[in-house]
């Protein structure tokens, strides 16, 4: 590895000079190849502790045996390797970590002791800052590796190339048979994600979670334990006050090849997405079952979704230290990648404007762009996290532990803006690299701050309202049977273009049709005996003609409700009428609806907008653009002129339609004592979007969109981010 011109001298090496460590005789050591270039990883087994060195640390730390002083072996090491031998600052540094982590035995005087604690402290900082941290605590409860000796002929079998065989048909297999359940599929899910509504659900939807990341953290251990590794510590951690078991698997560090620490990494997964097969199969099984069949259906259901989809959003995100970080971070080759990434990017700060030389070397070119491209996205992405994770403690939490939740925040707080702010502090004012370089280092550090604010708080940008919202067509109409009866004729298909009138589909019954006929029968009989009357007793007449009324009008009224069993399409526009086809036979009961006709050539949106945004809105008088992308085609933007948008001015507390709220993955909370989902905890407006339909916009029912409403009026970032946190903070405490 290249080093770039650092100190090579240090004004505390006279601390250590003398000493004549040594690694520890338990100390276990093994090599690893990183992007070409060889480190190795020294282990204490007793206390689970690591330390990785690049060659030339390993070099240096091999000379030491206990008998040469750390002068010695610096100066034999700098004849052997020149330029690329350790420095006297890293030499330190290397001593100081390995002391840290129990690694080396000496008899240290007092003043390196001091200087060699100093590294240790910073552990054990970041230890209370870990135990401190009431969002992730750790309780150990299990030492799984006899367990896992125990089965290790179980784990070798599964974790191998017929093992990875059977596991691709298995989990190809289970989305092969559940593409054809696909709306059955995302039913179950609404119907799963509205557990907060049923203390039943809710047990069933934990028991699932547990079971399954218990799971997956065996799966860690069983890989782990598969390729040589030892896993002495599974417990509990709270993700959010949430309990979920995890597993220390921290052994595979040491494993030379990179493939086998990506599979202990990705073991987690692979284990869910098996069992996420398999009961996707028992799901199918078991879905018209009743009673308890009905709660284990629900049960299968949760562990589908919980090993399918959390892995794929989550485990497999390596912007968070899951396990697509470590996969990552072995599979680019660059070990610590989330410190290693920070420290040269801010290193690249220190040394082009605070003119700070190198203290370290440099990362492989070919490594440089991963680090920074990773330090910019995983910072602030983390940072979104935690914010959003604070919210839902904060204020979903019930009232009588609602100081859990300002504890929270006030630990937030402190970690996200505290601590950056007293670290820079810090640094700049006391770290020694700065040393005839701090003026420089405060002036560029000050002119950035002064920079930020003035962006976010002097420059103005337009003002933006965004919503969700759902398509519907501007002229709909819904069919509802006036008339009882079973289906014996269906005219018309799903999707098909129909005329006014058109016939949809005929139904029967007998009791009308035998109503009728009787009904015509008593009135040809009437008319008969009426004209008799009228030739020989004119009597009679009067009589007769009353009968005749009101037998006509028994007439006609179950006439039109024999003709209402026939359905007609009472708009020129198109069917809408899933499975239609498998209709034949069924029993149609009135008032209940069975298909819509739409006329999509106009379709309008309907956004829920909140009573501060509405109030911007009608501010500016029309002022203002909207923009709409359609859930079916996101990347496609349509501008609408404001001519073509509506507000009204009173506000409603019905849902135009159940996707746009929570229940159904949109923004506005319900009313939970409503049973149609439509009825919402809160007031909102309507923001109308009339759109003509071109014929590309591929509509269909209900369809989720996305509006955004550009107004002319300017406000600065700070005060428009203020609005939108203050509103997201009063949206989730109506939930």
């Amino acid at each position: 590895m290249s080093l770039q011109p650092r100190p090579t001298f240090s004004e505390s090496w006279y601390r250590v000079q003398t000493l004549k460590p040594r690694l520890r005789p338990g100390a276990q050591t093994s090599r690893q190849f990183y992007r070409g270039e060889r480190w190795y990883v020294v282990r204490d087994p007793a206390a689970n502790q690591y330390h990785r060195l690049s060659d030339a640390a390993y070099r240096f730390v091999g000379l030491l045996d206990g008998n040469r002083t750390v002068s010695e072996a610096w100066e034999l090491v700098g004849g052997q390797l020149a330029d690329d031998a350790p420095t006297q600052p890293e030499v330190i540094q290397i001593l100081s970590q390995l002391y840290a982590a129990n690694l080396i035995e000496t008899n240290i005087p007092p003043d390196a002791t001091i200087l060699l604690r100093r590294h240790k402290k910073q552990q054990l900082q970041k230890g209370k800052q870990r135990l401190m941290n009431v969002l992730f605590p750790r309780i150990p409860l299990w030492d799984p590796d006899w367990f896992l000796k125990l089965t290790i002929s179980i784990w070798k079998s599964f974790l191998s190339p017929i093992g990875g065989i059977i596991w691709l048909i298995v989990v190809g297999t289970a989305i092969a048979v559940l593409l054809p359940h696909w709306d059955r599929l995302v039913q179950a899910g609404k119907d799963s994600l509205q557990f907060t509504s049923s203390f039943d659900k809710a047990i069933l939807m934990y028991l699932a979670f547990a079971a399954i990341k218990f799971i997956h953290e065996m799966g860690h251990a069983a890989t782990c334990r598969r390729f040589g590794g030892e896993v002495h510590e599974m417990g509990i951690m709270f993700l959010v006050l949430f309990p979920a078991p995890y597993v220390d698997a921290s052994s595979a560090w040491t494993f030379q090849n990179k493939w086998h620490r990506i599979l202990v990494g990705a073991g987690g997964m692979i284990f869910e997405l098996f069992v996420a097969a398999f009961f996707a199969f028992l799901w199918i099984f078991t879905k018209d079952a009743g009673g308890f069949g009905a709660a284990f259906n629900m049960f299968c259901y949760n562990v589908m979704l919980i090993a399918s989809v959390t892995t794929v959003i989550f485990n497999i995100n390596p912007l968070l230290r899951y396990d697509g970080y470590y996969i990552l971070s072995d599979f680019l080759e660059i070990p610590n990648l989330q410190f290693r990434s920070r420290e040269y990017t801010l290193g690249l700060i220190k040394r082009h404007l605070f003119r700070v030389k190198w203290s370290q070397p440099l990362p492989t070119p070919s490594a440089r762009p991963w680090m920074v491209f990773y330090f910019l996205t995983s910072g602030p992405y983390r940072v979104f996290v935690g914010f959003m994770i604070l919210l839902l403690v904060l204020y979903q939490l019930p009232a009588e532990v609602q100081i859990i939740g300002i504890l929270m925040g006030m630990a937030s707080l402190a970690t996200f803006i505290g601590m950056p702010i007293f670290s820079t502090t810090k640094y700049l004012l006391t770290e020694p690299e700065l040393h005839r370089k701090r003026a420089p280092a405060i002036a560029w550090t000050l002119a950035f701050v002064a920079l930020a604010l003035g962006l976010t708080t002097f420059w103005r940008v337009p003002v933006t309202v965004t919503s969700q919202a759902v398509v519907l067509p501007t002229n709909l109409s819904n069919l509802f049977p006036a008339a009882i009866g079973y289906i014996s004729e269906i005219r018309a298909q799903d999707g098909q273009e129909l005329k006014q009138g058109d016939v949809i589909l005929v139904a029967r019954n007998e009791e009308l049709e035998s109503g009728v006929s009787q009904l015509e029968a008593r009135l040809r009989g009437a008319q008969v005996r009426l004209s008799a009357a009228m030739a020989s007793d004119v009597s009679q007449v009067g009589p007769i003609r009353d009968e005749i009324k009101a037998i006509t009008e028994q007439y006609n009224t179950t006439k039109k409700q024999f003709d209402e069993l026939t359905i007609r399409a009472p708009i020129d526009g198109k069917l809408v009428a899933p499975g239609i086809e498998n209709m034949g036979g069924a029993w149609l009961e009135a008032g209940k609806p069975i298909a819509q006709v739409i006329d999509d050539r106009e379709l309008t949106v309907f956004a829920a907008v909140r009573q501060n945004d509405h109030e911007r809105i009608e501010a500016s008088g029309k002022q203002y653009r909207t923009q709409v992308r359609f859930a079916s085609d996101f990347m496609k933007v349509y501008d609408v002129p404001a001519a073509m948008t509506e507000v009204p001015p009173q506000a409603t507390t019905t849902a135009k339609h159940h996707a746009l709220t929570t229940q159904s993955g949109g923004a506005i909370a319900p009313d939970m004592s409503d049973s149609s989902g439509r009825k919402l905890a809160e007031s909102i407006f309507e923001f109308k979007v009339r759109m003509p339909n071109d014929g590309t916009m591929h509509y269909v029912p209900g369809q989720r969109a996305f509006v955004r409403v550009v107004i002319r009026d300017k406000e600065s970032i700070v005060m428009q981010t203020y609005r939108s946190v203050l509103q997201m903070i009063q949206a989730t405490q109506t939930r």
